[in-house]
Order: structure tokens, then sequence, then C-alpha cells
């Protein structure tokens, strides 16, 4: 029943700790429909040459008054980012990129990020 959910937010999550966290990628680079195709071509470049790096996935269930609540944490092994600059809101920001974690926003209870910013954790409710 909720398995679209599931997937949007684990493939976000995980998209975002390999291409920024592991491999370092710049977002920025998408800011034009060119720089999309660069963007790929240097994600593929870099996993092709990756050494080590890691992304943890910690996944637990827990009930509540209210229904289940699914917690999510990705720690990857990357230098982390500056969490004050995150935009949680769509109507924040009118870039081509950085549209993933806004979306999750809209459907979690809550994001949360560690002070370097190389772990983050969601919460996600439904109802029993």
């Amino acid at each position: 029943r909720y398995s679209v959910q599931v997937f949007m937010m684990l493939s976000e999550l995980y998209s975002n700790a390999l291409e920024h966290g592991v491999l370092q990628l710049n977002s920025q680079l998408k800011a034009t429909n060119d720089g999309f195709v660069l963007y790929y071509m240097e994600r593929e470049t870099r996993l092709s040459t990756l050494e080590s790096g890691f992304i943890r996935i910690k996944i637990s269930i827990s009930s509540n008054d209210v229904g289940c609540v699914l917690n999510i944490e990705l720690e990857d092994s990357g230098d982390g980012f500056d969490t004050s600059k995150v935009k949680l809101k769509l109507e924040d920001s009118d870039e081509l990129y950085n549209r993933g974690l806004p979306l999750l926003s809209q459907l979690c209870q809550s994001i949360d990020f560690s002070e370097k910013g190389n772990l983050v954790g969601v919460k996600y409710q439904w109802d029993k």
C-alpha cells in the first residue's frame, strides 16, 4: 500500500548519499540542460574509479497511537555539507535541481540532518 512512497524515500536518500556524499558531485552542474548531461557523465566517471566509501542504511518501524512510523537513516562517508542551506520547500527554489529533499519534506513527518551533514534521518507515518 505504501511501497511507492517508501521506494521514493529510499531512492532519493540513497542517490543523495551516493552522488553528493561518496562521489562529491556538485548539483550546480545541473543548472542548465547541458549541465545534466555533464553531471551524469561525471557521475559515471567517478563511479568507475571509486575505490572506497560507504553508505549505511538503518531502517526501523515502530507503532504509536495513530499508526506506524517508518524511520530511515542514511549515513555516508562524505565530508558532509552545510545543512543550514537546505531548502525544504519547493517554492523556495526556482532551480532545475534540488527538488528531492523538498518532495521528501512533503511526504515525511520530519527530516533531520546531523551537524556534519553526512547523516540524514526521515520519519514517515501511516495510519493503522
